[in-house]
């Protein structure tokens, strides 16, 4: 790092010892940077320790200025490392991070188990990444099921009950003979309907009537009585 001022360079914050650190581990990122896993620990070594401080204010700069590394690649390399200094005691070989993305974010003991129970799933074999996916699984919350509105046909009871008053209405009309009344009623039954069904009367249907267009003097001496209900004759 140089002075702006004077194109001299700068005294470096790292000690002697980070400096060997940090040189050592960008020459492993450079080897091994398409398979990863000592990349892995170089990138942690360089976070944890801040060997990036001479040169860059954050380490995220200094992975996408340096390496073109983005956060979410970032973030799966130190996980993986973290995963591999986990289970470094039981001495699993651990070939490439893929195997190791499972189990990240799990905590210590829990990345043990899960891949102890993939290691059983490969029969002796080293463990797949969808082994030791499926073993991760167990000590992850379930996914939220998504709720499925379902629309109901029924219509709203309030509307159906009006609809029925008004039915009755008519029919108390109609044994009244109060012709007039009858009509008005029915043609507000229909409306209701109408609206319940959500469209007009369909095509060729029966017009809507007008009360007032209808000839509704009743004669005393044309109504006659039949089992107690009211007709014309």
């Amino acid at each position: 790092m140089t002075d702006i001022m004077t194109s001299k360079p700068l005294k470096s914050e790292l000690t002697t010892e980070e400096q060997n650190d940090f040189r050592e581990c960008e020459s492993v990122i450079k080897i091994h940077r398409t398979k990863s896993l000592e990349a892995c620990a170089a990138l942690a070594k360089i976070r944890d320790n801040w060997l990036y401080r001479d040169q860059y204010a954050t380490f995220e700069e200094y992975c996408q200025k340096v390496w073109g590394y983005g956060r979410s690649y970032i973030n799966r390399q130190i996980g993986a490392a973290h995963v591999i200094e986990v289970l470094g005691p039981i001495g699993p070989k651990i070939e490439c991070e893929a195997v190791a993305r499972p189990l990240v974010g799990l905590e210590d003991e829990q990345i043990v188990t899960a891949y102890k129970e993939a290691e059983k799933q490969a029969g002796g074999k080293l463990p797949t990444a969808k082994m030791v996916a499926k073993a991760a699984a167990a000590f992850k919350p379930a996914k939220p099921v998504k709720a499925v509105v379902v629309e109901s046909s029924i219509e709203a009871p309030t509307e159906w009950d009006r609809a029925f008053e008004q039915l009755a209405r008519a029919e108390k009309a109609g044994i009244a003979c109060k012709v007039s009344l009858m009509l008005q009623e029915l043609a507000a039954l229909r409306k209701c309907l109408e609206e319940l069904a959500g469209a007009k009367s369909p095509k060729n249907s029966t017009p809507e009537l007008d009360p007032t267009e209808l000839d509704t003097t009743v004669d005393i001496n044309t109504v006659g009585e039949a089992d107690g209900d009211c007709y014309l004759t």
